[in-house]
């Protein structure tokens, strides 16, 4: 809060790669989800949203991704370009070429339990851009790597890749799930059904328009709140798949957490389990601060 006053957008010839106040607002959006601080929530939220024009911040899976090739999609997602994206940072990484071979990956399973059916009724554009080397992971071709070489004539180098730490979809996702919890149910549907206008294939208003009704059907509730809850962690569980956002929610909910493995064999990390928290460095140990109990 002390910082905000302090950015100074004209500062960056490429301001995506900045704290922008836009990035910052959508950071302070996050960090009082977490505390459950929901009016600030939106306040921080419609700050980002400020020029009222949404849909215009939103990723285009249902109309200009549906034309991409993978190449395409590869070089977009996380383009300083791309209006969703609010903040882009660089890590030397070798996710770029292991994220869909890696031992949990996106299985067909996977994929249907999570892009097969949503409560609008329609289908998912995500799925229009699946892809599998002839594995059992699939993967949406998001996140590129781009490989920088030790010196010009050099054939070893660094590889890295450049990540969307905050986007407009996370911030649209945040006010919606902060105003069902304030009890704005009808704007967080509204908010709902412009999302799913970018995101459903071949989005017609009148058919896959979300209501109150759809949603307590689908989710086979009458309570709302919590209807519309389940509907905001599943769009955003469909929205970030492979981009491990999910944890965030897997954290804040106690969401278990079931890892297959060959043979048969399962890994049960429960809602409560201590190894979800990250353990204290030794370093900081050693200063004297006590680890995480495990």
């Amino acid at each position: 809060t002390e910082g905000l006053p302090l950015l100074d957008d004209k500062r960056y010839s490429v301001p995506k790669y900045h704290f922008t106040k836009t990035a910052a607002n959508a950071f302070a959006a996050r960090f009082y989800l977490f505390k459950k601080d929901y009016a600030k929530v939106t306040d921080y939220a419609n700050q980002v949203f400020s020029s009222g024009n949404i849909t215009a911040l939103l990723r285009p899976w249902n109309s200009t991704y549906l034309t991409y090739t993978p190449a395409d999609m590869f070089s977009n997602y996380a383009k300083a370009t791309e209006p969703a994206n609010l903040l882009l940072a660089e890590t030397s990484s070798l996710w770029g070429r292991n994220y869909y071979t890696n031992r949990y990956g996106f299985t067909s399973a996977k994929r249907d339990e999570i892009l097969e059916s949503n409560v609008t009724g329609g289908d998912w554009a995500f799925k229009n851009q699946l892809y599998t080397a002839g594995t059992e992971n699939y993967l949406i071709p998001k996140i590129n790597e781009y490989f920088v070489r030790s010196s010009v004539n050099a054939t070893i180098g660094t590889p890295y890749v450049m990540v969307p730490l905050f986007t407009a979809e996370e911030v649209l996702f945040n006010r919606i799930e902060a105003n069902d919890f304030l009890n704005n149910t009808a704007a967080a549907i509204a908010d709902l059904n412009i999302y799913a206008s970018t995101r459903i294939t071949n989005y017609n208003s009148s058919t896959d328009n979300i209501t109150e009704a759809k949603i307590k059907a689908f989710y086979g509730t009458n309570d709302l709140q919590t209807g519309l809850l389940l509907t905001v962690l599943d769009f955003k569980r469909a929205e970030f798949v492979q981009e491990g956002m999910r944890w965030f929610d897997i954290l804040r909910y106690n969401i278990p957490v079931t890892h297959f493995a060959a043979g048969g064999q399962f890994y049960q990390l429960s809602g409560t389990d201590l190894r979800r928290v990250l353990q204290i460095p030794a370093s900081a140990k050693l200063a004297g601060i006590d680890q995480n109990p495990r």
